[in-house]
């Protein structure tokens, strides 16, 4: 009897110890592959902030000059390629170059603010409203594509599982465009515009002939007009080409809608302090029926009359990019900061 305990007990310790040793192998193998996954994670990161560098840099690069007052400016596509080739280069990755091959990893892209994705797939390097560029995506990477610059990742403890190397790879989307949300109600004539290249001030009166209107495409009255300047909703769109309705005259109320979003809305910039809206360019002195726009034009209102029934303006000069605002605006020339969208 004795001699059969005994023997259960022995074979019970070495089930046990059978037990431990795959546990401690399975053990093993977990914080192996945990440290290897967390290196992976680190150099992730490292090519994410690679990538997002150069895809700023690069789309910031695509428009650096500013326009003139009634111009526009144009992209410079293998400026701005170079550029976020250069940005995402300047960056390590687990102590190696980030790779960014020519062309292929840093794509010109059209990013549509208003579905918020990559369309068309090929945009051409102008400013078409509908196919330009405005955007790069930049893609960083350690892989084998390329071993010269840097080449796969090395694992530590993967190898034990016959895992010597792994890809990472990043990419980000970066992309600019015109600022969005500005009051553009106020049509400007073109050559009262022309003769005023600095400043000015718009009668907004009901006489038969006049320097500027109220605006807006498909509609305009006073009701509209104060709830566009107080920015509930915004103000609609008017793009180059589009007919927009004039009105000249409207009710008092209008101008005490206007003198409280100058009052919310003054920044500075530069040396004038005011709100910073657009104007859409009319070639008309005659302010009823409809026009097309020509153009549209950044101007600061610095004071507003009600008793005058006008406005006070600066031609707006800079900064560009205007800090502080948003991108998806009409073509208007003056930009905001680029943005990460992917």
């Amino acid at each position: 009897m004795k001699m059969n305990i005994r023997g259960r007990l022995g074979n019970q310790q070495g089930s046990i110890i059978a037990v431990v040793a795959i546990a401690m192998i399975a053990f093993i193998a977990v914080l192996a592959l945990v440290f290897d996954l967390g290196h992976m994670h680190s150099v992730r990161q490292e090519l994410r902030n690679a990538a997002e560098a150069g895809a700023l840099a690069g789309t910031r690069a695509l428009f650096p000059m500013p326009g003139d007052p009634l111009g526009k400016v144009y992209p410079d596509c293998t400026r701005g390629r170079q550029t976020a080739r250069d940005a995402a280069f300047a960056n390590t990755s687990d102590g190696a170059s980030v790779t960014v091959i020519a062309d292929a990893d840093a794509q010109l892209i059209r990013w549509d603010w208003s579905g918020n994705k990559i369309y068309p797939p090929t945009p051409s390097c102008n400013l078409e409203p509908a196919t330009g560029v405005n955007g790069i995506r930049v893609t960083a990477r350690r892989d084998s594509s390329v071993p010269s610059g840097g080449g796969s990742v090395s694992l530590t403890f993967g190898k034990i599982f016959g895992m010597d190397t792994m890809d990472v790879v990043f990419s980000a989307t970066a992309a600019v465009g015109c600022v969005a949300n500005l009051f553009s109600n106020i049509c400007i004539n073109q050559k009262y515009l022309q003769d005023h290249i600095a400043d000015g001030n718009i009668v907004l009166s009901p006489d038969k002939v006049d320097n500027g209107a109220w605006c807006a495409p498909g509609g305009v009255d006073a009701s509209s007009l104060k709830n566009w300047a107080a920015g509930t909703p915004p103000s609609p769109v008017a793009e180059d080409g589009d007919n927009v309705t004039l009105l000249n005259g409207v009710a008092a109320s209008v101008f005490d809608a206007l003198q409280t979003a100058l009052a919310l809305n003054s920044k500075t910039y530069g040396d004038v302090t005011g709100w910073l809206v657009l104007l859409p360019v009319v070639d008309t002195s005659k302010y009823s029926g409809s026009a097309p726009v020509i153009d549209l034009q950044p101007v600061i209102i610095t004071s507003v009359s009600k008793k005058d029934k006008s406005i006070t303006f600066r031609v707006y000069t800079g900064p560009d990019p205007v800090p502080g605002t948003n991108p998806g605006g009409p073509q208007s020339g003056l930009y905001a900061l680029p943005k990460l969208v992917q």
